[in-house]
């Protein structure tokens, strides 16, 4: 069969039994298995190569009794069946069109992947967005209840953003946050969280973290904007160079931590953190105001 099926110019890969059950040639994933013969193998061919091709049984005869309980089932893999003495056009249509088919399948499963990640990240910066940050914020609180552990939240608000965008443009305010999105991620642990929060506000989830803790995280920061501040500043094009408003880049943060037995819910620790954060934007830029501890 390898060579008939070749010489109408298909790649053929040779799975050979081994005992009582098949073994594929490879461990890649044909677009469509073809067998030879009924076997009770089928169905392990099938699962030991990944995602599961479909199957063309070519036999010699059949009754239409088995033709259609093979059809039938889903754990045989059995998509089509045809005799041997078919004409080689028929063969080649048959094979085509479910390798068309695996192949949509294979495109609307990696659509569906993309859909499910787009729910949860933010399509600039790449962050965990809003939603995504509730989801987590929820299972550290619960798991810093359990552990008796602390759990800090740092709020970041980017002040004067819209001046930004006003100013140098929205593509200029999009470099903005994906510079910044950039920095905090090197910053922090890869047990910490950062997303985006908002549209210009980012939240750092820090498990395992006191007071003190986050507010030296929330310093380095505030010392981290300011140099890519500097650093954005020197690649500002020409024309927004000479604007009369110059380029400013500061944020403000808002801290805080929640002790385990204090914290049933997400929601007094956001709420403090929030809090925390007005207060830093009412007294000025650059600012990290921590609420009073819980």
């Amino acid at each position: 069969m390898a060579p008939r099926l070749e010489s109408l110019g298909f790649v053929c890969e040779l799975a050979r039994p081994a005992g009582s059950s098949p073994q594929p040639a490879s461990a890649g994933s044909p677009d469509v298995i073809v067998a030879l013969e009924e076997a009770d193998g089928w169905s392990r061919l099938r699962r030991m190569i990944a995602a599961g091709p479909p199957i063309i049984v070519v036999a010699a005869s059949a009754s239409p009794a088995d033709r259609a309980e093979a059809l039938a089932s889903s754990e045989s893999g059995v998509r089509d069946w045809v005799e041997s003495s078919c004409t080689d056009r028929e063969l080649a249509a048959r094979i085509n069109h479910l390798a068309g088919v695996r192949r949509m399948q294979i495109e609307i499963e990696e659509l569906t992947r993309r859909c499910a990640e787009m729910e949860t990240v933010d399509r600039l910066t790449g962050l965990p967005n809003h939603r995504a940050f509730h989801e987590c914020l929820g299972k550290e609180v619960r798991r810093a209840e359990r552990y008796n552990s602390p759990l800090s939240l740092v709020l970041i608000d980017i002040r004067q953003f819209r001046a930004i965008n006003d100013t140098y443009g929205h593509l200029w305010g999009d470099r903005v946050l994906q510079d910044l999105a950039r920095r905090f991620r090197e910053l922090l642990r890869t047990t910490d969280l950062i997303c985006r929060y908002g549209g210009d506000e980012l939240a750092m989830l820090l498990p395992e973290t006191d007071m003190a803790a986050a507010e030296a995280v929330a310093d380095r920061v505030r010392r981290m904007v300011a140099m890519a501040a500097a650093a954005l500043r020197d690649r500002l094009p020409a024309a927004p160079r000479e604007s009369a408003i110059p380029f400013d880049l500061s944020v403000s943060l808002g801290v805080a931590c929640t002790q385990a037995e204090s914290a049933s819910t997400s929601t007094p620790l956001l709420e403090s953190a929030e809090a925390a954060l007005r207060r830093a934007k009412d007294a000025g830029r650059e600012r990290a105001a921590p609420p009073i501890s819980r």
